[in-house]
C-alpha cells in the first residue's frame, strides 16, 4: 500500500504527536478531528498495453494489456470491454486465445466484429468483455496482464504496421488507441477516424454483426417474450411449415450461442435453449431470415 495517498497518513517517527485526520467519535458522534471533505466521484479507467511482437509481420498479434481504475468509484468488470482496432489482412475466419489473466480466463470472453464500411487503420475490432464473475475493479487497483492473442484461420502473417491498436512497445504503457466502454459509452481511449453515427463502431449502438431486425414482419411471431423458460416457440409463414429449418441463436456481439436443425410441426417451431444465457437481449436467425430480438429476463 501506499500511504502518501492515505488522508490520515502522518510523517512521524518523532513519538506520539496529535493527529486531527484520525477522527475520534462517541455513539457514533464525532467529538475530535476533522473528516476528510466528500470526493467528486470520478469513473477513470485507462489501459495500459505491451506488445509482444518484435516485428510487425507474424502469424498472431500478441498483447498483454491491464486494466486501471485511476477514479474513486468502483465498476463490475461485466460493464466494461475493451476494443482493440486492426486489420485482418484477408479474408481468413479469426481465432482468439486467452492465455492468461488474474481473474482466471474463463471470466474473458472474446468476440471479432467486421467493420461496414471499413475506418481508419482497422477493417475489425476484438472485443474483450467480462463474465460477473470477473468481480469488480475498484479503485485505484488493476486488473493485472491479460494475455491473449489474435491468429487467422489459416494461420497466415498480419501487417501489424498498419494496425490502429498497435504500438511498437515492450513495457507496459498507456494505449489510448485501445478503447474502454462502461455500458457502452466511450469513457477511455480514441476511436479510429470514421466510426461515426451509424458504423458498427460507434459505442451508442448495439453491436449487431450481420444481423437485422424486422421493420414490419407480423407474419413471424416469437412467444413468449420476454423469455422466462428455457424454451421458445415461433409462429411460421405456410412456407417454412413443416420442414426443416436451421436456427441461430447469437447475441449482441454476434457470437453464436447454438445452432440448431429442428422440423417445425405445423406452423409452429419449439425451440430449446441449450448453453448458458446470461439475462439480456438475443437475435434469433431463421435459415436466411431477418432476425428475431428476443429478451431474456434475469
Amino acid at each position: 500500500m501506499n500511504q502518501g495517498d492515505d488522508y490520515s497518513y502522518q510523517s512521524n517517527t518523532a513519538g506520539y504527536l496529535p493527529n486531527s485526520k484520525i477522527t475520534l467519535y462517541r455513539n457514533g458522534v464525532l467529538i475530535w478531528g476533522t473528516e476528510p471533505s466528500p470526493a467528486t466521484p470520478v469513473l477513470n479507467v485507462n489501459v495500459s498495453y505491451q506488445n509482444q511482437n518484435k516485428d510487425t509481420v507474424g502469424n498472431t498479434i500478441s498483447t498483454y494489456l491491464a486494466i486501471n481504475n485511476t477514479g474513486n468509484l468502483p465498476v463490475n468488470y461485466s460493464d466494461l470491454t475493451v476494443r482493440y482496432w486492426f486489420t485482418a489482412d484477408g479474408t481468413q475466419s479469426l481465432n482468439d486465445y486467452i492465455d492468461y489473466s488474474k481473474m482466471g480466463s474463463a471470466n474473458i470472453n472474446g468476440a471479432f466484429v467486421q467493420l461496414s464500411p471499413v475506418v481508419n487503420l482497422a477493417d475489425h475490432y476484438f472485443e474483450l468483455s467480462f463474465s460477473p464473475g470477473a468481480g469488480t475493479l475498484y479503485p485505484l487497483s488493476t486488473s493485472g496482464n491479460i494475455q491473449y492473442r489474435l491468429a487467422k484461420s489459416d494461420w497466415s502473417n498480419f501487417n501489424e504496421a498498419n494496425d490502429y491498436s498497435y504500438a511498437p512497445k515492450d513495457v507496459m504503457k498507456a494505449n489510448p488507441h485501445i478503447t474502454v466502454y462502461d455500458k457502452g459509452n466511450l469513457i477511455y481511449g480514441t476511436e479510429p477516424a470514421g466510426t461515426g453515427a451509424g458504423s458498427l463502431a460507434d459505442a451508442s449502438l448495439p453491436k449487431f454483426i450481420n444481423m437485422t431486425e424486422p421493420t414490419n414482419a407480423p407474419t413471424l411471431s416469437l412467444y413468449p417474450n420476454p423469455l422466462i423458460g428455457p424454451s421458445f416457440s415461433v409462429k411460421l409463414t405456410a412456407a417454412l411449415s413443416n420442414t426443416q429449418i436451421n436456427v441461430k441463436i447469437r447475441n449482441t456481439y454476434g457470437k453464436e450461442m447454438q445452432s440448431n436443425r429442428i422440423y417445425a410441426i405445423g406452423d409452429i417451431l419449439n425451440v430449446s435453449l441449450s448453453g448458458s444465457y446470461q439475462p439480456g437481449i438475443y437475435f434469433v436467425q431463421l435459415n436466411n431470415l431477418p432476425s428475431i430480438r428476443m429478451l431474456i429476463n434475469p
